[in-house]
C-alpha cells in the first residue's frame, strides 16, 4: 500500500481541504491565457496577469511562515482562505484586466498564507519516518485537485463561460474553509509551546539543507510556469489549441500516478539520485516544446511535466522538514514554499517580457541551456553538500 492507515486517517481532513482550495486556485490557470489572447492582450501583459498571483505569494510566503510560528498555524491558514475568497470575487470584473491583476495578487497572498500553514501542520503532525509518505498524501490531494480542474477547466470555459469558472472556484474555497476550520484548531498555538531559541532568518536561508531543496523546487516551478503560461499560446500557432486537453489530462494523470508510487520510488532511489533525475528532466521538457510538431510530443510533454511536478514536492519538502526543528518549521516551509511562487512568477512574467524581443524558439533554447547547467551544478557541487 502507498500509505499506512494511520497516516491516511490522520491527514484526511487537511487533504480534502487542500484538494478543494487548490482546485479553486488552479482552475484559472488553463483558462486565463486563452481568455486574454482572444481579448487581444499582448503576451507580456498575459504573463504579468498570470504571474501576479506568484508575485503576491512571493511577497508574503516567508512572512506567512514566520507569522504561523508565532500566532498559530490554523489562524494563518484560515486568514489565507478568507483572503482567497475575496480575491476570487474580484475575478467577476475580468473584462478589466488590471482588476484581475490585483485579484491575482491577492489570491497569491491568500494561497501563501494557507499553503505555508497547512504544509507546516502536516510536517508537525507526523513522525519523521512517515514524513515523505504523509507529505506525498497531502500533496496528492493538491495534485488531484489541480489535475482534475486543469483537465476540465478548458472544456468548462468553452461550453459555459468564465462566470461558471468563478462560481466553481468560490464554492471550492468556501468548502475548504469549512473542512479545515472544523478539524485543525488544535494547531492554533502549537509552536508557542516550545521554549527553544528561534533561528534567525539568516540561519534559515543559509542552511544548505533548506536552500538547496528550495533552489531545486524553484527550477521545477520555473519550467512549470513557462509551460503552463505559454504552451497554450504556442499551441494556437501550431493549431493544437483544440487538443490541449490531451496535455492537461496526461499531466494530471502523471502527477497522480507519481504520488501513488512515491513510497516505492523512495525505496529504490536515494533523495540525491531522484533530485538529479528530476533536474535532468527539465531541459528535456524544453527540447520537447522546441520540437512541438505533433500530438505525440504534446502528450509526452504533459507526461514528463506531470512526473517531475508530482515527485518534486514530497522529496524536497521531506529534505527540509527532517533537518529543521518544529519551532522554526513554519518559517523554513515558508521560505521553501516561496520557491514555488517565485518560480512560476519568473516563468510567466520574465518569459512574457522576453517575448517582446525574442522568438519562442530562442527563449526555449536559453531555458534549455540554463536548466542543463543547473542539473550539472547540482551533480558536481550541491549534491555533495547535502551529504555532509
Amino acid at each position: 500500500m502507498l500509505l499506512c492507515t494511520n497516516i491516511t486517517k490522520r491527514n484526511l481532513p487537511i487533504v480534502v481541504a487542500s484538494f478543494l482550495f487548490w482546485s479553486s486556485v488552479y482552475i484559472f490557470l488553463p483558462v486565463l491565457p486563452v481568455l486574454y489572447v482572444y481579448m487581444g492582450l499582448k503576451s507580456n501583459l498575459i504573463g504579468l496577469l498570470v504571474g501576479s498571483f506568484s508575485v503576491g505569494a512571493i511577497s508574503s510566503r516567508f512572512i506567512a511562515g514566520m507569522m504561523a510560528d508565532k500566532l498559530g498555524y490554523s489562524k494563518i491558514a484560515i486568514l489565507g482562505l478568507v483572503i482567497s475568497f475575496g480575491a476570487i470575487c474580484l475575478y467577476l470584473f475580468y473584462k478589466n484586466w488590471m482588476i484581475v491583476v490585483i485579484a491575482r495578487f491577492l489570491h497569491g497572498v491568500g494561497s501563501s498564507l494557507y499553503g505555508a500553514a497547512a504544509l507546516a501542520i502536516v510536517t508537525l503532525d507526523n513522525d519523521i519516518p512517515n514524513l515523505k509518505e504523509a507529505v506525498a498524501f497531502y500533496t496528492l490531494g493538491i495534485m488531484l485537485g489541480s489535475g482534475i480542474v486543469t483537465s476540465f477547466a478548458f472544456t468548462i470555459y468553452n461550453r459555459f463561460g468564465f462566470n461558471l469558472i468563478i462560481l466553481l472556484a468560490v464554492s471550492c474555497t468556501l468548502l475548504a474553509l469549512l473542512c479545515f476550520a472544523k478539524k485543525y484548531t488544535q494547531f492554533a498555538t502549537l509552536s508557542l509551546q516550545e521554549n527553544k531559541p528561534q533561528a534567525t532568518i539568516r540561519d534559515i536561508i543559509l542552511d544548505h539543507h533548506i536552500y538547496i531543496p528550495t533552489i531545486n523546487q524553484f527550477n521545477v516551478y520555473f519550467c512549470y510556469g513557462v509551460i503552463m503560461t505559454f504552451l497554450p499560446i504556442i499551441s494556437i500557432t501550431h493549431k493544437f489549441n483544440k487538443e490541449l486537453w490531451i496535455f492537461y489530462t496526461l499531466y494530471a494523470l502523471s502527477v497522480v500516478v507519481s504520488r501513488f508510487m512515491i513510497s516505492y520510488i523512495i525505496k529504490i532511489f536515494s533523495t540525491e539520485v531522484l533530485t538529479l533525475i528530476l533536474l535532468a528532466g527539465l531541459p528535456l521538457i524544453m527540447l520537447l516544446v522546441l520540437a512541438l510538431d505533433s500530438l505525440i510530443i504534446l502528450a509526452l510533454t504533459g507526461v514528463l511535466l506531470g512526473l517531475i511536478v508530482g515527485l518534486a514536492m514530497p522529496i524536497f519538502v521531506s529534505s527540509v522538514s527532517s533537518e529543521t526543528s518544529p519551532s522554526i518549521r513554519g518559517a523554513a516551509i515558508g521560505f521553501f514554499s516561496s520557491s514555488i511562487a517565485s518560480g512560476i512568477a519568473c516563468g510567466s512574467i520574465l518569459v512574457g517580457f522576453l517575448t517582446m524581443y525574442f522568438s519562442y524558439t530562442k527563449i526555449f533554447i536559453l531555458i534549455f541551456i540554463l536548466t542543463l547547467c543547473n542539473a550539472l551544478f547540482y551533480l558536481t557541487t550541491l549534491k555533495n553538500k547535502l551529504l555532509i
